[in-house]
Parts: structure tokens; C-alpha cells; sequence
């Protein structure tokens, strides 16, 4: 009998040995898949939106106009015009995340500006297929295409008058897509004009548009960064002002960016 029960005893302790087991098995698990579901969503910013990491961000091919050193003879730096009376706040490149405070309220900047002559070529930003060409309330254009990477994704090009392009039509990044649209302050219309550039999702509930110098392909991305030093730093030494640009932070994003998120609220 005595040894009935230290038999029982025996099975029990190894029965309740195998139950804490699967316990803490089962544990692990649960904290493993909580942890892992926080580390796939992998682009942050300061407002800690999020994009998981299991949906591909299509890349930027083309920044959608032309950067070069600036030629004194000329007045140019590529696309752009080095104007004493252009721009806008002393900007002919306006950063994505910028902060902007104006009678219609406060907003960061949620896409890449530019502020050329008016009648500039724009180009496409990436490889898509174009599903709008869309008025807006300064009466130009946005052309907006899904990313032929990842069709949740759209690249638009933003203030464009005469459109080259129409839904339907399939485009590559550096296809001319419009011109730079007339850029208005204070009731007159600029020396220069202005465009826009950006690359975004959405849903019901919000519209996330990223820095897009931050997901340029691999093979432009150099070209790119020192292209917008370039400008920047050519166009402070034209200024006379080197406290234009803030390039300190582009070490933390991109050149060409304050922030790696916008995002909306869709009205």
C-alpha cells in the first residue's frame, strides 16, 4: 500500500511538472507573438504613425525635377531660378515636415515643395499606372498613379497645370507629366511658380505620406543627397543667410526632410 501511494505521488509530481511546462511554453509564446506584432511596424515618427512592415513601400526613382550647381551667369541651379523675391518664407525647396503657420491654420508640410519658374517640366516620381488627374483649389492638377511595387501605394505629382498624362495611361519615373502651376501670395501671382511631390497610403480613417527622399531607390539615393545639399547650400550662400535650412536634422530623416510621417485626416 505504502508503496501504491509513493507510486501515485511518483506520477502525480511529474504530471504537475509537464503541466507548468506547457504553462510557461504557452506563455512564451503569447510574449513572442505581442513583441513580434510591435516590431513589424517599423516607420516611426514624431507622431507615431505607423506602417507595417509586411506592406512593401515602393521606391522613388525620380525627384521629379532637374538639380544642378548653380551657374551665376545664368541664374540657375538646374530647374530652379535663384530669385532675391522668390519662394516661399526664403525657400525654393520647402522640406517635407516643415512647419507651417498661415491664415488657413498650422500644418507639417506633407510633401516635398518646389518653387520654379512657372512652365517647368515635371516629371513622374516613380513607375505606376495613373488613376487620377484630379482639380484642386488653386485650379491646377494633381496626377496621382499606384505604385507598380505595391498598389496600396500612390505617387502624386501636386500643383501641375497642363497635364501631359490622363487615367489609364501607364507611366515610367521621368516621363514628363505637366507643368509647374502658378504659385499665388497675397492676391498676385509669384515670379515662380510651385510643385509638389509625395508618396502616400490610405484608409478610412487617415491618409500617411512618407518623406520621399527617405525611400529613393538604391541606385539614385547618392545622386539625390548631395543634389539637395548642393542646392541648399548654393542657395544660403546666395541669400546671404545660412540658417535657411536646418540641414542638422537631415542626419536624423533625409536631406530634403524634417520628419519620416505625415498624416492626414481626410475631409
Amino acid at each position: 500500500m505504502e508503496e501504491d501511494i509513493l507510486e501515485k505521488k511518483g506520477i502525480w509530481g511529474i504530471t504537475k511538472i509537464v503541466i507548468v511546462v506547457i504553462v510557461i511554453g504557452l506563455l512564451a509564446l503569447l510574449i513572442a507573438i505581442i513583441f513580434g506584432k510591435d516590431k513589424s511596424e517599423v516607420i516611426n515618427n514624431n507622431n507615431s504613425d505607423t506602417v507595417s512592415s509586411n506592406d512593401t513601400i515602393p521606391s522613388i526613382k525620380n525627384l521629379g525635377v532637374n538639380f544642378a550647381s548653380f551657374n551665376e551667369t545664368t541664374g540657375m541651379a538646374g530647374d530652379f531660378k535663384f530669385s532675391k523675391t522668390g519662394g516661399f518664407n526664403d525657400m525654393i525647396l520647402v522640406e517635407f515636415g516643415y512647419h507651417v503657420e498661415n491664415e488657413f491654420g498650422s500644418k507639417d508640410q506633407p510633401e516635398i515643395t518646389y518653387h520654379l519658374p512657372i512652365g517647368t517640366k515635371v516629371m513622374a516620381i516613380g513607375d505606376g499606372k495613373v488613376t487620377d488627374v484630379t482639380k484642386l483649389y488653386s485650379d491646377d492638377y494633381a496626377i496621382l498613379y499606384t505604385a507598380n511595387e505595391n498598389e496600396n501605394w500612390i505617387y502624386t505629382n501636386e500643383h501641375v497645370v497642363n497635364p501631359t498624362v490622363k487615367v489609364g495611361d501607364e507611366i515610367k519615373a521621368g516621363d514628363v507629366v505637366g507643368e509647374v502651376a502658378p504659385y499665388e501670395a497675397n492676391g498676385q501671382i509669384q515670379e515662380l511658380g510651385f510643385t509638389e511631390i509625395a508618396l502616400f497610403t490610405s484608409d478610412s480613417e487617415k491618409i500617411t505620406k512618407l518623406c520621399p527622399t527617405m525611400h529613393l531607390d538604391e541606385e539614385v539615393r547618392d545622386k539625390y543627397y548631395s543634389s539637395i545639399l548642393k542646392l541648399l547650400s548654393d542657395w544660403e550662400e546666395f541669400k546671404a543667410d545660412s540658417s535657411i535650412h536646418d540641414e542638422l536634422l537631415y542626419d536624423q530623416f533625409a536631406p530634403g526632410c524634417l520628419k519620416a510621417e505625415v498624416t492626414e485626416i481626410p475631409v
